[in-house]
C-alpha cells in the first residue's frame, strides 16, 4: 500500500513543478562530439528521498516515469564543433560562431619613378607630394590583413538563414587602426523555392566570381588590382539591397537579379552631399546586378584552387551585367571616398563628377585533379553626366592557373592581369603578375599560409580628375607577401 501511495505523491508534486525545473537543473553532457543539456535530477523527488518518504527504488522509478513525461517538452540543445562553434535546438535555431584571423607580412620595392613622380592619379585632392610618393627605395610592414566574426545559422525554419559578420580589416599602409569596427555581412536569406531564394540585406553582389569568393579562399594573399576595380558598384564588393537566385546546388543553369543602393556598405543615396540647389539629384535612382551562370560540368564553387582534387571536371562559365546610375564622385562624402581609393582602386575618378556606370563581365573556371584555371574579361561604360569625355571607358582582364603538387596540402599557382581605367588614354595600363605557394596545414582553406611574390606596373599616364598629366613613367613594385591564415 505504501508503494502506490507514494508514487501518487510523487506525481502530485512533480505535476506541480514547471518542466524548466528540470532544465534549470540539467548539465551539459558531451557524447560522440556533441554537447547536449539534460535533466541531471528531479528536485521533488530528491526532496522526497532525502526526507526518507520514498525509498530509492522507489525514486528511480518516479526518476524514470518523470523523464519519459518529460522528454517531448524538453528543449534539444546540442554544442559542438566543426568548421566553427554549432549551437543547435531542435530544427528551430542554429548558431555556428567563426572567427577569421588573417597576419600578413609585407615586403616592397620602389623604382625611381615612385620617388620622384610617384602615384597622383589615385590620390584625390590636394595632397602633399609625400602623400604619393615613396621616399624610400623599400618598406617592410606586418599587418593585420583580415580579422572578422562571423555569426551564421538559421531560425525559425532551416530555410530561412541570417549571417551577421563584424570585421576590423586593415589595409596595408592604412591610417586607420585596426581597433576600427564595420559591419561586414548583415542579412537573411529565405531558402524555401529553389528556383526563387530571396537575400535581404548587407551582403556582396552576385555579379562575378572574383567578387563572390570570400578572402579565405584565395590562392594568393590578396585580390588583384584588377579584380578590385571593377565590381559592381564600382565603390565595394558589398551592398544593400534585395537579390532573388537559384539554388547553384540545385540547377545547372541560374540567374541572379539584384537591386541595390549602389553605395557600398552601410550607406543610401541620402547619405549623398546636397548639391548648389540644396537637393539630392539621384537620391532615387538605384542599381540593378544580374549575373547568368551555366555549370558545364559538375559544381564548382567559388574557392579558387582545386583544394579538393576533383576526380571528375568541374567547369562554369557565367556572364553578368551590372548598372549603377548617378554616383556621385565629383565630391564624395568621406565614406565613400575611403571606399573608392581603399578597397576598389578607382581613385582616378574621384572628382569627376555624377558618373552612370554600366559594367559587363564573363568568367570562367575549370577545375580538375588538382588543377584549378580561372579567368575573366571587363568592360565598364563610365558616362559622366554634364559631357566630360575625358572619364572614357574602362576594360581589363585576368588569367589564374594553380595545381596542387601534393593533393589537399600545397600548391603553386601562377597568375596575370591588366587594368586599363581609360581606353582613351595611353601610358595609364595597371600590370601585374604574380606566382604563389600555398599549404593548408589541416587539408582545408582554414588553417594555411600562403607566400607570393608580385610585380605590378602602373601608367603614370592618362586621365584623372582634377589632375595634370604626369609623365609617361611606369611606377614599378615588386612584393613578397607572406599570410597566415588562422580560420576557426
Amino acid at each position: 500500500m505504501r508503494r502506490p501511495l507514494a508514487l501518487g505523491l510523487i506525481f502530485s508534486l512533480t505535476s506541480l513543478l514547471p518542466v524548466a525545473w528540470a532544465v534549470e537543473e540539467g548539465e551539459l553532457v558531451g557524447k560522440e562530439g556533441r554537447w547536449g543539456y539534460v535533466t541531471r535530477e528531479d528536485p521533488a523527488l530528491k526532496y522526497l528521498l532525502e526526507k526518507h518518504i520514498i525509498t530509492q527504488e522507489e525514486y528511480d522509478e518516479g526518476a524514470r516515469i518523470v523523464e519519459e513525461r518529460e522528454h517531448p517538452s524538453a528543449p534539444s540543445f546540442h554544442l559542438n564543433y566543426g568548421q566553427g562553434l554549432n549551437i543547435e535546438t531542435g530544427d528551430q535555431f542554429f548558431l555556428k560562431l567563426r572567427g577569421l584571423m588573417q597576419f600578413r607580412f609585407n615586403h616592397n620595392e620602389y623604382n625611381q619613378a615612385w620617388r620622384t613622380i610617384g602615384d597622383r592619379n589615385n590620390f584625390a585632392g590636394d595632397k602633399p607630394a609625400e602623400a604619393w610618393r615613396r621616399a624610400d627605395q623599400s618598406a617592410t610592414t606586418l599587418s593585420t590583413q583580415a580579422m572578422r566574426l562571423q555569426f551564421l545559422g538559421y531560425a525559425f525554419d532551416p530555410n530561412l538563414r541570417y549571417d551577421v559578420t563584424i570585421g576590423a580589416d586593415r589595409q596595408e599602409g592604412s591610417p586607420t587602426a585596426t581597433g576600427g569596427l564595420s559591419l561586414v555581412n548583415a542579412y537573411v536569406a529565405s531558402w524555401h523555392v529553389p528556383y526563387a531564394n530571396v537575400v535581404v540585406g548587407q551582403y556582396k553582389t552576385w555579379f562575378n566570381r572574383a567578387q563572390i569568393q570570400s578572402v579565405a579562399n584565395l590562392t594568393f594573399t590578396t585580390r588583384m588590382i584588377v579584380q578590385n576595380a571593377f565590381m559592381a558598384n564600382a565603390i565595394n564588393r558589398r551592398d544593400i539591397g534585395i537579390t532573388i537566385l537559384s539554388d547553384e546546388n540545385k540547377y545547372r543553369v541560374n540567374y541572379a537579379i539584384g537591386v541595390f543602393n549602389g553605395m557600398g556598405t552601410t550607406l543610401d543615396r541620402l547619405s549623398n552631399p546636397i548639391a548648389q540647389d540644396g537637393t539630392r539629384v539621384n537620391a532615387n535612382e538605384l542599381m540593378y546586378v544580374g549575373r547568368l551562370l551555366w555549370k558545364v560540368s559538375g559544381n564548382p564553387l567559388y574557392g579558387e584552387g582545386d583544394i579538393l582534387y576533383s576526380t571528375e571536371p568541374q567547369v562554369a562559365i557565367a556572364v553578368g551585367y551590372a548598372y549603377n546610375s548617378g554616383v556621385n564622385l565629383s565630391d564624395p562624402i568621406t565614406a565613400v571616398r575611403n571606399q573608392v581609393l581603399g578597397v576598389s582602386g578607382n581613385g582616378r575618378l574621384v572628382g569627376a563628377g555624377i558618373i552612370d556606370f554600366q559594367t559587363w563581365e564573363m568568367d570562367f573556371i575549370a577545375r580538375y585533379r588538382g588543377w584549378a584555371l580561372q579567368a575573366e574579361g571587363y568592360v565598364r561604360q563610365q558616362q559622366v553626366r554634364g559631357g566630360n569625355f575625358s572619364v572614357g571607358n574602362a576594360m581589363g582582364w585576368y588569367a589564374m592557373l594553380g595545381y596542387y603538387l601534393v593533393p589537399r596540402k600545397l600548391e603553386v599557382a601562377v597568375r596575370y592581369g591588366i587594368f586599363d581605367p581609360n581606353t582613351g588614354y595611353s601610358h595609364d595600363l595597371v600590370k601585374e603578375a604574380g606566382v604563389a605557394l600555398n599549404y593548408s596545414l589541416d587539408g582545408t582553406y582554414d588553417h594555411r599560409i600562403v607566400a607570393d611574390l608580385t610585380n605590378v606596373t602602373m601608367g603614370t599616364g592618362g586621365y584623372a580628375a582634377g589632375r595634370p598629366t604626369v609623365s609617361t613613367q611606369d611606377l614599378v613594385t615588386n612584393s613578397i607577401r607572406v599570410l597566415y591564415q588562422f580560420y576557426w
